[in-house]
């Protein structure tokens, strides 16, 4: 818990004091334009942050001098590792056929079919179903008499 919450404390060589400086992602993400009733893509978004916001915040130490001009580094840790670990959050990895103009950083839509249990034309999982984020490919080149070119995709979730 609390993985969306972070504190720095920064030690500042020249004075010899401790400070800290925190970033709760629960806050920024309440101040998001959020879609109208019923259009969100992952309708429970909003309990995610809530569920998974709270506790102790995540703990970093970094180093400043204040004769020298700001870095911002000691703010840039812990959004960096907030944001992160929301988007590393719920990877989902697909096998697809090889093409060669897809890269890190693409959207993607994937559409997952309803686990109803029957044979039946199934409709999409509208919990699952959607874009995603490519965050890591793996291009797989099988040499054979048909040459084979498959992409393993590493996708996150744009729901928020």
């Amino acid at each position: 818990m609390g993985i969306y919450k972070a504190v720095t404390k920064v030690f500042d060589l020249n004075t010899k004091s401790f400070t800290s400086s925190d970033f709760n992602l629960k806050e920024v993400f309440n101040k998001l334009e959020k879609p109208a009733a019923g259009k969100s893509q992952i309708p429970n978004s909003d309990q995610f942050i809530k569920d998974y916001g709270e506790g102790v915040p995540k703990q970093f130490f970094s180093l400043k001098d204040t004769l020298r001009p700001d870095n911002f580094i000691d703010t840039a840790i812990a959004i960096r590792n907030s944001y992160s670990a929301l988007l590393n959050s719920d990877v989902t990895r697909i096998l697809i056929h090889g093409d060669s103009g897809l890269k890190v950083g693409d959207l993607i839509t994937i559409n997952f079919s309803d686990p109803t249990g029957t044979t039946d034309i199934k409709k999409n999982d509208s919990m699952l179903s959607g874009n995603y984020l490519i965050i890591r490919l793996r291009h797989m080149i099988t040499p054979s008499t048909k040459n084979k070119h498959e992409i393993s995709c590493d996708c996150v979730k744009m729901g928020i």
